[in-house]
């Protein structure tokens, strides 16, 4: 039995892999020659060297592997969040009804939903959308059942009544995170054009203590759709070396301005 090139499923893979190694030693490289502004060889060196060898690491860990930069969208989604924020605004109202009535009618009351989709990514949907609207809380997720809290029996009602769940179930709640990872990406590609522009260097600081934190939430999310737990104790080391970093800078900064001024009041004074 032949197979022809089309179906090759690992050189599609191996493509793709390909086209991710690409695309990050493109970032890396972008990175690294705008916020070093060096152009010398030696630097220019050692960025190649730097570049690469994260590629590399990358390459090991397997973690080009996952397609979490597919920024798939689709208009089911749009559809949702035009519900959600209707349910969000009618959730509003009820609950400041309730809190502002002078006989408080408020019941709470714990109830435990069955989710629809056992997909731990419509799962966290699910969860986050019924925290997301006022009243109702999601105090635990186990085994496809989410414990909720609401403040009103009503409000449970609404919630057991599942169509919430059967929403989220319908269209993927994975497309969130889809988009919320292109959202992370934009805001730094934002980040790094103020930390080039300035004009300042506080400017400068600023935008790159954004990018850090950008950073964090991207592994973060990475860590989420590519079941990489351990990405999240990598997001907390890069999160203190990012505030560690931004204090260092800072502080030699206010030095140098403060040896500046003493000179120059010693050459007045002399």
């Amino acid at each position: 039995m032949t197979t022809s090139p089309g179906d090759d499923t690992n050189g599609r893979t191996e493509g793709s892999v390909a086209a991710r190694a690409a695309a990050l030693a493109a970032v890396l490289a972008t990175a690294w020659l705008l916020w070093s502004g060096l152009y010398k060889p030696l630097l220019l060196g050692l960025g190649a060297f730097s570049c690469a060898l994260v590629v590399y690491a990358s390459l090991r860990m397997r973690l080009l592997d996952y397609s979490v930069f597919s920024a798939r969208f689709g208009w089911r989604l749009l559809g949702y969040w035009g519900w959600l924020g209707k349910e969000v605004a009618r959730s509003t109202m009820q609950v400041t009804r309730a809190v502002l009535s002078p006989s408080l009618p408020i019941s709470p009351t714990v109830a435990e939903l069955d989710a629809e989709s056992r997909n731990r990514v419509d799962l966290a949907m699910l969860g986050n959308s019924i925290t997301l609207t006022p009243g109702t809380l999601t105090i635990r997720i186990r085994d496809g059942r989410l414990m909720v809290h609401a403040l009103t029996k009503e409000g449970a009602e609404e919630v057991m009544e599942g169509e919430m769940n059967r929403r989220v179930a319908g269209f993927g709640g994975a497309e969130v995170y889809y988009v919320v990872t292109l959202a992370i990406l934009v805001t730094m590609a934002l980040a790094l054009i103020r930390a080039v522009l300035g004009p300042t260097v506080y400017d400068r600081v600023l935008a790159v203590n954004m990018f850090g934190t950008k950073t964090v939430l991207l592994l973060s999310v990475i860590a989420f759709l590519g079941g990489r737990p351990d990405f999240l104790d990598l997001a907390l080391a890069y999160a203190l070396i990012n505030f560690i970093s931004v204090l260092a800078v800072l502080d030699f900064y206010r030095n140098r301005s403060r040896r500046g001024l003493q000179r120059q009041d010693g050459e007045a004074a002399g």
